[in-house]
């Protein structure tokens, strides 16, 4: 993964225990890419400073590592990879053979072929929020209410109006009756 601070640069991270080198892809407005080598590694996360990205740019992230796919690794540092704390992406996936890990014609061999031009980006967001004179709410663990819902299966169901009937008091939640 690569996770981006809020100042002009960023900073990538890249987890997995079989992966060897993760760089991170930064691509200009012209589209053509440079890869910046994240030297640290905190654990299983390889981390580091991209001191050309700023708000606006794109990027994505390359992994290589173990090629063992009976077990499941397939690191192919020539397929660029989202950033899974992306804020944004763009773009559209092409499936396509370049975005396939093996080789279609010999599944036994490794793909070659670059898929960054077949990939969605992450995007570099201002992320910064000004809270003025806003306040946390301050309301004692004892009195606060957490509820989880899926809203799809929630709403399908028919279960808010229930929820309505035992509900007397929510705060920071309304449901509209309609």
């Amino acid at each position: 993964m690569v996770w981006v601070s809020c100042k002009r640069a960023a900073t990538g991270d890249s987890v997995r225990r079989s992966t060897v080198d993760a760089p991170a892809c930064l691509f200009d407005p012209s589209g053509e890419e440079s890869r910046t080598q994240l030297f640290e590694r905190t654990g299983h996360v390889f981390h580091g400073f991209v001191s050309d990205a700023v708000v606006g740019s794109r990027y994505g992230v390359g992994v290589f590592g173990g090629r063992a796919p009976e077990r499941g690794l397939r690191h192919n540092g020539d397929k660029l990879l989202l950033d899974t704390c992306a804020r944004a992406i763009e773009g559209e996936y092409a499936r396509g053979r370049e975005t396939f890990s093996d080789r279609l014609d010999d599944p036994e061999k490794i793909n070659t072929l670059d898929s960054a031009h077949a990939s969605t980006r992450c995007v570099i967001v201002d992320s910064s929020f000004d809270w003025s004179d806003d306040a946390a709410p301050r309301v004692p663990l004892n009195e606060t209410g957490v509820c989880e819902v899926h809203v799809k299966g929630f709403t399908q169901q028919d279960m808010w109006r229930t929820a309505l009937s035992v509900v007397t008091v929510s705060a920071g939640h309304a449901f509209g009756v309609g």
